[in-house]
């Protein structure tokens, strides 16, 4: 389902076309540039209008060379923040706008990088909806996709700034949290579970309860960023095997 990020694109391309009316401005003032230029040089060459103006060729010749520079940086410009839009399309997941699976993949390894680098600490948790499926087959999988975004959006009204949540695919993220230690991370995680589980989502007006089961693990000496995920994992399946909708 990619209708979302079609549609990022698409709107990215029409802000750059609204732009484009600044360029139209600009053009008409090239083009009046252009015109007094050449009443310049009419005037110089005639021998009935003497040339009372010598440096006004060279003024507009600047002029115009001035309003040539402008357009090129503005079309620099536009290509470059259309080609931004584009790449965060590309790295966000199209249902919940977070970063997806692959993106993730590469900020975890920087974060592990970073942490090594600057002795921090670093946490990762694993979280998955409880029952996911049936609340699809109950529902219908437009409802489940609204499920996945409003779960997105009430753990974000909860993580910091500096913390990255994203989807690994069907109803399960991955967050990274850096400079945390495990203690923290098992608290955060509590209250992402404990926010999802207290207030009931709301599908076609009916509120339907919704819980999550959460995986944490902390970086350790002789982890890699692969290990890091697979042990948050292994904890996740934990918290799923012991009844759901708890921390481990």
């Amino acid at each position: 389902m990619r209708i979302r990020a079609i549609s990022r694109i698409t709107n990215a391309f029409r802000s750059a076309a609204a732009r484009l009316g600044f360029l139209r401005t600009i053009a008409m003032l090239s083009i009046i540039v252009f015109a007094l230029h050449q009443v310049s040089q009419a005037q110089r060459w005639s021998d009935h209008i003497p040339d009372a103006f010598p440096f006004a060729d060279h003024a507009l010749v600047l002029m115009a060379i001035i309003v040539a520079c402008t357009i090129i940086v503005f079309l620099l410009f536009e290509i470059s923040r259309v080609a931004r839009e584009v790449t965060i399309v590309e790295q966000s997941d199209a249902i919940t706008e977070v970063f997806t699976r692959e993106h993730g993949a590469a900020i975890i390894r920087s974060e592990f990088n970073r942490a090594l680098h600057n002795k921090n600490f670093l946490a990762v948790m694993i979280l998955d909806i409880d029952s996911f499926k049936k609340i699809n087959l109950q529902y219908g999988y437009a409802a489940g996709d609204k499920v996945l975004a409003m779960l997105v959006e009430r753990c974000q009204s909860l993580l910091r700034r500096q913390d990255v949540i994203g989807r690994m695919g069907d109803a399960e993220f991955y967050v990274i949290l850096p400079r945390t230690e495990i203690l923290a991370a098992h608290i955060m995680a509590e209250r992402l579970r404990a926010a999802v589980a207290s207030d009931a989502f709301m599908l076609g007006g009916v509120p339907v309860a919704i819980t999550i089961s959460v995986g944490v693990a902390e970086l350790e000496a002789e982890d890699t960023p692969e290990t890091l995920i697979r042990r948050a994992d292994a904890k996740l399946s934990v918290a799923k095997s012991e009844g759901k909708n708890r921390v481990r």
